[in-house]
């Protein structure tokens, strides 16, 4: 059980950048890595939403679902090459929410083979 919090430490510690970032308390070369605008107030939506989701992924998923490994796997690796490949930002749906989709499908194929991936 304490694993997982450790587990969320890092995700926590990102959102807690993102958030002193975004409120403008703190200045450095985040804002220009993490935003498309270069305003702090854009750390406070997407990034800090896919992180919060990251974290909650961590905490209700660690290594209790295989689908839930698989959507952190994803969460965590392929949000780079993903953003780059799809439409600008105003046609584009939310990637947590791909995501979520990802996590009900595969845990959908998991009951479906009757076995617990995870273990």
């Amino acid at each position: 059980m304490v694993a997982r919090f450790f587990a969320s430490l890092v995700p926590s510690v990102n959102c807690s950048r993102l958030v002193i970032h975004g409120l403008s308390l703190a200045k450095d070369g985040l804002i220009k890595s993490v935003t498309r605008e270069g305003k702090p107030e854009e750390l406070l939506r997407d990034p800090l939403y896919y992180v919060l989701t990251l974290v909650v992924s961590v905490v209700v998923f660690w290594r209790e679902s295989s689908a839930g490994i698989v959507s952190l796997a994803m969460m965590c690796g392929g949000d780079g090459k993903t953003s780059a490949s799809l439409p600008p930002a105003n046609f584009r749906p939310c990637l947590v929410c791909i995501d979520v989709v990802y996590l009900i499908v595969l845990e959908g194929i998991a009951d479906i083979m009757g076995e617990d991936l995870a273990s």
